[in-house]
């Protein structure tokens, strides 16, 4: 008797089982509940049993049942893509960079102040800067022509990492005889540039004429009078060159300091207006600077923290203001 009554239990088991197990196909929803109360092989073990996974079975269902299957991982993060840059940047950007420098006058028409490339290689070409300096340096020594302007930025931290020559002419007289917009200035700094472009292996490209007050002036002028000298023209607190600018046909920007001083239409009211109608609104930037600290401000600007000038960017063509 007993034996009957244990006979009749198992099969009453094996039945419940059984419409158990049934109910479980039925029904996804159910099973991954089921699934998420297990732990560890067991999950693994009765998810690949029941065939979870069948394409039958909803997107939802299939959803619940991964999660309550999956081992847990780390967070991944996509891979940044890298910048992409021209070949400029390879050819002529590198952090690494350093500059020698030296004050030549003997036999030139024009003195001037030479910065080269600790990674110079004569094989290859190399672009040009050509800074126009401003009225305070106009005849002064060579001691304290390094001290001002451009020179000075150079000798406090360099034009960092752009592989360029940088040449800097120096005008002689004084405050009211040195000016650039001259035929005699301009054809004394062809003479010049003629010269080294002819001793050195030069990007014609890649030539860029940057000046500062006096020298902004003088920036538009020679970018308006030689425009088959300079890919590009920079102008710091710049002011009436005595041309009509809007005929410049080289890419043109400008920097004008919030400091500046005076309201009388020279380099701020110049530069907010006129260079504004020639080149665009977006083309003249106003800095936090005074007239004379704007140089450095402009050089050591880096707005995306990549560690490279955005106006050394700009001249290479992968930043825009």
């Amino acid at each position: 008797m007993k034996e009957r009554i244990a006979c009749v239990a198992l099969a009453l088991v094996l039945v419940i089982s059984m419409f158990g197990v049934m109910e479980l196909f039925q029904n996804p929803v159910k099973a991954s509940t089921a699934i998420s109360n297990l732990e560890g092989d067991v999950i693994k073990d009765q998810a690949e049993t029941l065939n979870i996974f069948e394409e039958r079975e909803t997107p939802e269902a299939q959803l619940m049942l991964f999660e309550a299957t999956a081992e847990p991982t780390e967070e991944t993060v996509a891979p940044t893509e890298p910048p992409i840059v021209s070949e400029y940047y390879d050819q002529y950007f590198d952090e690494s960079i350093e500059f020698s420098s030296e004050y030549i006058s003997d036999g030139e028409v024009m003195p001037y102040a030479l910065y080269t490339p600790s990674t110079l290689d004569e094989t290859k070409k190399t672009p040009l800067i050509v800074w126009l300096h401003g009225s305070g340096e106009v005849g002064v020594t060579e001691g304290v022509f390094w001290d001002r302007g451009l020179p000075k930025t150079m000798n406090e931290w360099g034009l960092e990492g752009f592989n360029a020559y940088i040449i800097c002419p120096h005008l002689a007289g004084n405050w009211n005889t040195g000016r650039w917009n001259k035929d005699t200035t301009k054809n004394n700094l062809q003479v010049l540039l003629d010269k080294f472009m002819m001793e050195h292996n030069i990007d014609t490209e890649q030539v860029i004429v940057v000046g500062h007050s006096l020298g902004g002036q003088g920036a538009l002028y020679m970018a308006h009078e030689l425009p088959e000298y300079f890919s590009k023209c920079v102008v710091l607190s710049g002011y009436n060159s005595g041309v009509d600018i809007s005929e410049i046909s080289i890419p043109t920007i400008g920097f004008v300091g919030t400091r500046e001083a005076g309201e009388d239409g020279t380099s701020v009211n110049y530069m907010v207006g006129s260079m504004a109608d020639a080149f665009g609104a977006d083309k003249v930037i106003s800095l936090q600077s005074s007239h004379g600290n704007l140089p450095r401000i402009v050089f050591n600007l880096d707005s995306d923290g990549n560690h490279r000038p955005d106006l050394v960017e700009w001249m290479l063509g992968e930043f825009e203001f």
